[in-house]
């Protein structure tokens, strides 16, 4: 029984191998070198040629964004280095080489050494974001190694005198380019370690890749790591990268741009400043009207405080008077008490208060009579009574038992 085979849409082959050809990692950013055939400059801005040697040829495309770095004008007959990758246009349902990068054929080597050292540095961990060291906020002394000459210094001078023309430049002079300038600039990175600025900025103004080889030196790339001090690159272009640039702290893709991420913007400063200040005093007022009314709720509660004890206080006073006072009349009562008692004993023991009672006082002469011994029959006495006296004659004397 024979069975039946769905028939597959062109497109959906063409689709199917593009698919297989993107997943492949081996078919990423490869490097090609051949002969230019074919170049044609599309109205668009792309760039359409044929790559070939002596056997094969291969179709390219080079879009306008990866050509607005371009250093030399490709002609037929060229032989380039080409670096992209291999896909497929599904609707031509032709594999061709998308290029991203274009150099002249006599530059290979340098490309693939700089690959070389790319891959073996970044094994050891150079580029790893964990050693980059941070850019200071407010750097007041910058270090800065580039040409004397070169228009690099003067855009970073006119940058930080522009933003922030409180911060000293140190210029370490050295060449940008040849044999001799990769061990300038490591001199340049010992000697500012020694001298400690915040930041050093390594400046070029741009140039062909070539150039810019002094730049992937592996001695230089270890002078940067090693520096204390934090590191701005700002060498060629945009595009351009370099193994310094990997390894620095920081990449800026001009030496302008370096200048404006190593100062802050003086304004910008002063607006925030201006800002700050602003959002202190809103923050003190609030903190003084919050002080102000904790204290009226404190002089509030003392006074309520003081108010309450001068009151217990008082009423203590009153209490202590009260009991004073009763105290007072209490004793005073008792003192009137005893007072009359003994006004009424000696008033009951007064010779008036005697007689009343029957008793009399007899006289002779005057003096008083305590004993029969005192008188003698015939003797004239006085009787004093409780309401008169009287004179009496003695009779007799007799005296008592006890007198006997």
């Amino acid at each position: 029984m024979e069975t039946a085979i769905r028939p597959l849409q062109v497109s959906e082959v063409n689709d199917y191998i593009k698919e297989l050809l993107d997943r492949d990692e081996n078919l990423r950013m490869i490097c090609i070198e051949g002969e230019i055939s074919n170049y044609v400059n599309h109205t668009s801005g792309h760039a359409y040629f044929t790559l070939k040697d002596k056997s094969a040829a291969l179709k390219a495309v080079f879009f306008k964004g990866y050509k607005l770095g371009l250093r030399f004008l490709p002609k037929n007959g060229m032989r380039v280095l080409a670096v992209g990758d291999i896909s497929i246009y599904p609707r031509d349902g032709v594999y061709q080489l998308y290029v991203q990068h274009l150099y002249p054929a006599g530059i290979g080597e340098i490309y693939a050494d700089f690959e070389r050292l790319k891959e073996k540095l970044a094994k050891e961990g150079l580029f790893d974001t964990a050693h980059k060291k941070p850019i200071p906020k407010f750097c007041e002394h910058i270090g800065v190694i580039s040409s004397p000459t070169g228009a690099a210094i003067q855009d970073i001078r006119s940058v930080v005198s522009r933003r922030y023309p409180a911060a000293q430049i140190d210029l370490y002079p050295v060449k940008v380019q040849g044999t001799s300038s990769a061990k300038e600039v490591i001199a340049g990175l010992e000697y500012l370690n020694r001298r400690k600025p915040d930041v050093i900025i390594i400046a070029r103004g741009g140039g062909a890749l070539e150039d810019l080889y002094s730049f992937n030196d592996e001695a230089l790339a270890r002078a940067i790591y090693a520096s204390k001090v934090p590191v701005i690159t700002a060498i060629g272009h945009e595009i351009d990268f370099t193994i310094a640039d990997f390894v620095a702290d920081l990449r800026a893709p001009t030496p302008s741009a370096a200048a404006e991420l190593a100062v802050p913007d003086r304004m910008e400063l002063l607006a925030a400043l201006g800002s700050l200040e602003s959002l202190l005093m809103t923050r003190v007022r609030q903190q003084v009207n919050s002080y102000q009314e904790a204290v009226r709720d404190l002089a509030l509660a003392m006074h309520t405080t003081v108010q309450e004890v001068l009151e217990r206080r008082v009423e203590k006073v009153l209490a202590l008077e009260d009991k004073m006072l009763r105290q007072s009349e209490a004793q005073c009562r008792k003192k009137r008490d005893k007072v009359q008692n003994y006004a009424a004993a000696l008033e009951y023991l007064t010779p008036l208060k005697v007689l009343a009672r029957g008793y009399g006082i007899l006289q002779k002469r005057g003096k008083v009579i305590s004993s029969v011994g005192e008188v003698h029959p015939g003797e004239l006495l006085e009787i004093r009574l409780r309401d008169g006296e009287m004179t009496a004659q003695v009779e007799s004397v007799r005296k008592g038992e006890e007198q006997r």
